[in-house]
């Protein structure tokens, strides 16, 4: 599983790196309170997004790259079925799209 930590705007993007990316796509962040305290923001596949307190901005860095690795299975099959889902609307790419389209028949 590849852990990559970039701007919440993505790799490209500008600012501090405080969103965590599991296998291209977004899967929790950091956030700062206007009070100089820190929160993180995971996103539980097909659930609502849950917010935890931390007690500083590493532990919170480090809890988020634990609970990843914990979710490990169900975040990257839920980034791989967002890349499906996206592809299959692409329609201009043709075969792509339908082998996309396939595909994500095959998950369901």
């Amino acid at each position: 599983m590849e852990l990559r930590w970039h701007p919440i705007t993505g790799p490209a993007g500008p600012g501090e790196a405080d969103a965590l990316f599991v296998a291209g796509r977004a899967a929790a962040r950091m956030v700062e309170c206007l009070n100089g305290t820190w929160f993180a923001l995971l996103r539980y596949p097909g659930r609502e997004s849950v917010m935890r307190d931390c007690t500083d901005y590493a532990t919170g860095r480090a809890g988020i790259e634990a609970w990843a690795r914990r979710h490990q299975h169900a975040l990257e099959a839920d980034a791989h079925r967002r890349n499906l889902e996206w592809l299959a609307a692409q329609t201009w790419r043709g075969e792509e799209a339908v082998r996309a389209r396939a595909a994500l028949a095959a998950l369901r």
